[in-house]
């Protein structure tokens, strides 16, 4: 996992949407507490001179420094629906773009050496989000359900390693939201689901290696660039038989 308090990055949303939001969560925080007066958990991007870190768990960074903010995603399930998840289809290429949306939570973990540090972050945290949640309804966030809940204190290393975090206070403040996922799929008739098809049966049907090797699927489907945000459906690229 990539470390966001110092090597922000792009993104791709179609790529890996529960990064994706993920980095959303910990940029908008960042972008919160950057604002706040020198003394005052003031976030910065210099490791070396921010008074507080907001990062994802898995941050390399060392227990030295705190108080921190730490992103551990929740479970994410799609919503039963009483339809198809169909959208639309190419004509040319039988291509079907698929949404669906997708029950998520965040948690965030406020660690300090003091437990009313802890309390204050938590409180900062459930405010910023309730205050400016439309910045996130923006950025792909179908809905945020603004009652966040708080946790009692609990000692840091009853949740974190304790060679990670060997001390501190520890108050999780958990935020439940819903986004929609768009993809797009290769009918299940078309040649890359077929090679695909034929690998499987050439794998469980016990043929030889070689033959196996020659039916290996050079392409997962139709390319689809931006499918969160275009209407269209892409078109697939020209393929030489």
């Amino acid at each position: 996992m990539f470390n966001p308090q110092y090597a922000p990055r792009y993104v791709d949303r179609n790529r890996d949407h529960l990064q994706y939001f993920t980095v959303l969560f910990i940029s908008f925080l960042q972008g919160c507490f950057s604002g706040r007066e020198q003394g005052d958990f003031r976030w910065s991007g210099d490791i070396d001179k921010t008074e507080i870190v907001i990062a994802d768990q898995n941050n390399m960074i060392t227990d030295k420094y705190l108080p921190r903010i730490i992103t551990v995603r929740g479970q994410t399930t799609p919503l039963p629906i009483m339809i198809k998840d169909f959208c639309e289809e190419d004509p040319a290429t039988r291509a079907e773009k698929r949404s669906k949306l997708m029950d998520s939570s965040i948690t965030f973990h406020c660690i300090a050496k003091l437990g009313i540090e802890a309390q204050y972050l938590a409180q900062q945290v459930q405010q910023y989000i309730d205050a400016y949640y439309r910045i996130l309804h923006r950025k792909g966030i179908h809905k945020i359900n603004r009652t966040l809940s708080i946790s009692p204190e609990t000692p840091a290393n009853a949740v974190f390693n304790p060679e990670v975090v060997p001390e501190g206070v520890l108050i999780m403040v958990t935020c439940q939201f819903w986004y929609r996922h768009t993809f797009t799929v290769t009918p299940s008739d078309l040649p890359a689901a077929r090679e695909v098809e034929n690998y499987v049966t050439a794998s469980v049907g016990g043929k030889d290696q070689s033959t196996v090797s020659t039916i290996r699927p050079s392409h997962t489907g139709v390319d689809s660039k931006n499918p969160d945000t275009k209407l269209d459906i892409q078109t697939p690229p020209l393929i030489k038989l």
